[in-house]
């Protein structure tokens, strides 16, 4: 990661917008930041480390705390930093949370925390993400580091020199992975760790086959084959499959015996099959001819009604040829009948005019007198629109009034509050200059709570973690259970469906048996048994199993022992993640030793006296910089007070001259009229009463008139309806007499004999399509009853029944030795299927046993169990380790005048295969080693400098994941002698070439003096300032 550009808006010290182009540094690679303390040096780091990670370097400030104190409310706080890394440019925005004051009025408005991320594509910045989870995500991502990390290697804040020294094996472990992406070589360990536990399983299952093999023997009467299946052991395997050989020769030799037994047999029960045949034909022949003869029976019966139904078919037809006569018949009458109901209606509606003509008469006369009353309305309308200048004038004057009264009163409040606040005010002022004197200790109150704050949080986290760790212990013992209890039961329905399959395939090989026992030929060997007589052929069994079927169970079956391999490596899995966490807790429990008393309580307490305070300290701070407003607000008050009180004379006088008008007014109109719009209203009234006479007028003379047309049209209506009807009733007569003429030539004598013919015609044709088929039935029944007479002649049952028992006896005898050859074949398919199986389990079962051998050997040597103790990633991060020490000891031999060196110690009493990254230093002044805890400031300044460096080097030579293209260092250089500082300053700039950045704040004078390029920060009224010195 290397800056590019950074701009920070109203953050920290710095008011408005400040911009560092590190691009203006072009090929030079080393920079001093100087300035006075406090100006603002420690605050770029604290801007870019905030910008990637949304907290300050030194992580003793939040972001909300960075909001600066010179920066106008309006000016948002902001930080844009711009970096490239592994060819690729990226920005990051990052927008604290922080409280402004209202635009409205007093308190205050909180502004809410953003980020964003983008990525440089062809020219254009891309969106990846605003959203706090992911951006974090992102940048874990980019960068291999979290924001501790970063602290350590990239930018060293501040005091913070030996936490890169002195953190623990397990920190620097997880700093190396990152960095070198070894967690690779972790997986290989847990890859090894499952295919050990999946080789133990796989032997397990194969022993467990073996037994469900050795379960489904018939030992018969062999007492060492009882022997082998009694103890169940695999290494048996050869032996068990001779005995099995042994005992299917015995069984072949009965199966040649059945077979000359059944072939003699065969023969007699095909003659008595012929005889069977021949009398069941006749049998069935005799049940057919009396199932006929009933239906010949059944059919003489019904000949009455299809007598009646033809009888009932000829009226039908008869009915068919009248009925266009009769309907229109029956058409005359129902319109004849409709034409009477619509002469009663017109009837009706002439009576309803006649009684409506008599009302609108009355309304007629009383209308007669609305003209007059009009006109003396119209008179009294002009009278009142003279009225109304004056009173909107008299309107005006009045609302005039009412403002003036609201003004001055509100103008005497106003005046009577400023007096008020001014009194206020200057209570205000003298209470904030005795606070203001207290924020010196509250300052030195703050700093230490930070401290104490600081450690507690670090002991309550590593609770919080143990508690979390040992949560997931419990969770994943809990799931160790459950994975276990469920590959235990699928071992039962794998068992279950081996069973299964070793059934349908003793069905398949029997079916196969009695396929080839079709085409099996005398004097011709047998597949199966070898002999040249078959007197006992298997046959085929009811349900026959396809290879298909076979072949999909078994396809099942392995498919099943796949899903069971895999359940027992997540298993294992399972196992070692929870070691893993076992190891994690106990290293965060030895981390807080001696400190287990510390509660969130206390935190709780403490929290709240820091925030107490930071409460206290910022209200200081607004305090500060409004105190001095107060006084000049005063002034102004003052003023304002003198302008108000002559503007309030002013408007007292207007309203006396208003009043006067008004009264002028009131004298010349009627005092009724002047209140509230009466007038208006009265105006409104005679305008609604003229509108209202001249409408009733016009409406009942055109109601008049309307009816007189209606009457006039209505009855000439009625006149054509009557004509109309008898011309209808003529009609009628004349069709009634024609269709009685019509019905006496059919031969029907009344209306009534016609309307029962006409209800047959519905059934007509379903009458005629029975009748067809009746007719057809008989003649086909008496020529089969003729047919079957002859055929059935002298037949007895008796002979059936004698033929049928001794055929019974003939079957079961075959059936008997069919039973006991299919048991005997039966026997040597299973038992040589399994001869096969358990020879294959044995060669399988001692190919996996030398392949787990190898495994577990080289699994053991993986996880530490080893001459070093070291895991494998240990061991190659103990080899990258030594070769950042060799670089670093290159750097800090020099600067120390070849006293200390660096070494990593190989603590083997830990016994944990973790050991390998911790480090010790060689004092060549005494001959000894010891911890580099022991090391003064200066020397631990010195050796992580060197040490910062070297990893730096590493990471170069190695092409890491990670390159480390900046490193910024903040002070330490003040605690060095003449001597170590000029060495530490040499080795800095022998490594520009190396194209590395390299920042460096410091007040020391020497540094100054040798690094001609700075940044520097200067202090003012409004804030701080950076600008490069090239």
């Amino acid at each position: 990661m290397r800056p590019k550009y950074l701009k920070m808006t109203a953050f920290g010290p710095y008011g408005g917008e400040q911009i560092i182009d590190f691009g203006l540094l072009q090929e030079a690679n080393m920079f001093l930041i100087h300035g006075p303390t406090g100006g603002g040096k420690t605050t770029l780091l604290d801007a870019m480390c905030y910008g990637l990670y949304g907290e300050t370097n030194g992580g003793e400030r939040s972001g909300e705390s960075m909001r600066s104190k010179f920066a106008e409310p309006e000016v948002i706080t902001e930080i844009e930093f711009i970096f490239s890394l592994r060819g690729r440019e990226y920005k990051m925005i990052r927008r604290p949370q922080y409280d402004r004051d209202s635009k409205r009025g007093s308190g205050k408005v909180k502004v809410n925390s953003e980020v964003e991320l983008y990525k440089l594509e062809e020219g254009e910045w891309i969106l990846l993400s605003s959203k706090y989870n992911e951006v974090s995500e992102h940048i874990q991502t980019l960068l291999h580091f979290n924001v501790e990390q970063f602290r350590q290697v990239i930018m060293i804040a501040q005091n913070k020199f030996r936490e890169l020294l002195t953190v623990s094996s397990k920190e620097r472990q997880a700093i190396l992975q990152d960095i070198f992406e070894t967690g690779i070589y972790q997986k290989v360990e847990k890859r090894l760790e499952r295919m050990q536990s999946a080789f133990k399983e796989q032997v397990k299952e194969k022993q467990l086959i073996y037994e469900n093999w050795m379960n489904n023997i018939e030992p018969l009467e062999e007492e060492e084959l009882k022997a082998y299946i009694a103890t169940k052991f695999l290494n048996n395997a050869p032996q068990v499959a001779e005995l099995l050989e042994r005992q299917c020769k015995i069984k072949q030799e009965r199966l040649k015996v059945l077979e000359e037994e059944t072939e003699a047999l065969s023969i007699r029960l095909k003659a008595y099959q012929q005889k069977l045949s021949e009398l069941t034909q006749k049998y069935n022949q005799s049940i057919e001819y009396a199932t006929i003869r009933k239906e010949w029976d059944n059919l003489n019966e019904q000949l009455p009604y299809y007598e009646e139904s033809r009888i009932k078919i000829e009226k039908a037809e008869k009915a068919i040829l009248l009925l266009p006569l009769g309907e229109r018949v029956e058409e005359l009458r129902e319109e004849i009948k409709n034409q009477l109901e619509s002469i009663e209606q017109t009837l009706l509606v002439q009576k309803q005019m006649e009684i409506k003509q008599e009302i609108l008469k009355k309304e007629e006369e009383r209308v007669k007198e609305f003209p007059k009353q009009i006109e003396k309305l119209k008179k009294e309308e002009g009278i009142l629109e003279s009225y109304l200048p004056k009173v909107e004038q008299l309107f005006l004057y009045k609302e005039k009034e009412k403002k003036l009264e609201q003004e001055v009163d509100k103008d005497e409040m106003d005046l009577k509050a400023l007096l008020a606040h001014l009194e206020q005010l200057k209570k205000e002022w003298e209470e904030e200059e005795v606070r203001l004197k207290s924020k010196g200790e509250l300052q030195r109150k703050l700093s230490e709570s930070l401290l104490e704050q600081k450690e507690i949080e670090r002991v309550l986290e590593r609770k919080v973690l143990i508690a979390k760790k040992k949560q997931e212990r419990n969770q994943l013992l809990k799931t160790y259970q459950e994975r276990k209890k469920a590959i235990e039961e699928k071992m039962v329905y794998f068992n279950e469906r081996l069973a299964y399959y070793n059934h349908l395939f003793e069905k398949f090989m029997l079916n196969q048996a009695g396929e080839l026992a079709q085409n099996l030929r005398d004097n011709t060997p047998c597949p199966v048994c070898g002999s040249y007589n078959h007197p006992h052929k298997a046959s085929l069994v009811a349900s026959r199993i396809t290879k298909e079927t076979l072949e999909v169970e078994e396809k099942n079956n392995k498919k099943l022992e796949s899903e069971m391999n895999k359940e027992r490596e997540a298993l294992a899995a399972v196992v070692e993640q929870g070691k893993g966490l076992k190891e994690v807790i106990e290293e965060y429990e030895k981390e807080i030793k001696g400190q287990e008393a510390f509660e969130w309580i206390h935190k709780e307490k403490l929290d709240k006296t820091i925030e107490d305070l930071k409460k206290q300290m910022a209200e200081l701070d607004a305090l500060e910089q409004t105190h001095q407003v107060k006084r000049e607000r005063q002034k102004d008050q003052e003023y304002q007070k003198e302008k108000r009180n002559q503007r309030l004379e002013e408007k007292r006088l207007q309203l006396t001259q208003v009043k006067t008008h008004i009264e002028a007014i009131k004298a010349e109109i009627p005092e009724a009229l002047t209140q509230g719009g009466n007038l208006d209203v009265k105006l409104e009234q005679i305008k609604k009463q003229v509108i209202q006479l001249e409408t009733q007028h016009k409406e009942v003379m055109a109601s008049l008139e309307t009816l007189l047309r209606e009457q006039g049209q209505n009855k000439a209506v009625q006149l054509e309806k009557i004509k109309r009807m008898e011309g209808l009733k003529i009609q009628l007569s004349e069709k009634e007499e024609s269709f009685k003429q019509a019905l006496e030539v059919n031969g029907l004598f009344s209306q009534e004999e016609y309307k029962r013919c006409k209800a047959l015609i519905p059934e007509k044709e379903e009458l005629k399509i029975a009748l067809e088929a009746y007719k057809e039935r008989k003649t086909l029944i008496e020529a089969q009853m003729k047919e079957l007479e002859t055929k059935v002649k002298n037949f007895k049952k008796e002979d059936l029944e004698a033929a049928e028992l001794q055929q019974q006896a003939l079957i079961k005898r075959n059936s008997e030795l069919a039973a006991e050859a299919q048991m005997h074949t039966h026997y040597c398919i299973t038992h040589l299927k399994i001869k096969e199986e358990v020879l294959k389990l044995y060669e399988t079962n001692n190919t996996l046993i030398k392949k787990k051998e190898i495994i577990d050997r080289i699994s053991l040597i993986a996880k530490g169990k080893n001459k070093k103790g070291l895991s494998f990633e240990r061991y190659i991060q103990s080899s990258i380790f030594e070769e950042v020490l060799k670089s670093a000891n290159k750097k800090l031999k020099p600067m120390t005048q070849n006293r200390y060196e660096l070494y990593r110690t190989d603590d083997l009493q830990r016994a944990n295969a973790q050991a390998g990254l911790d480090i010790g230093i060689i004092d060549y002044y005494s001959q000894q080693t010891r911890p580099v805890t022991t090391l003064s400031g200066g020397e631990s300044f010195m050796a992580a400098l060197a040490l910062a460096l070297g990893l730096a080097e590493v990471i170069e030579r190695l092409a890491g994941a990670t390159p480390l293209e900046a490193m910024f260092i903040d002070e330490g250089f003040g605690s060095l002698d003449e001597e170590a500082l000029d060495q530490a300053i040499k080795t800095l700039l022998s490594i520009q070439d190396t194209g590395r950045l390299i920042g460096i704040i410091s007040h020391v004078k020497e540094l100054k003096e040798q690094i001609p390029i700075r940044l520097e920060i200067t202090s003012g009224t409004t804030g701080s300032r950076a600008q490069f010195c090239l």
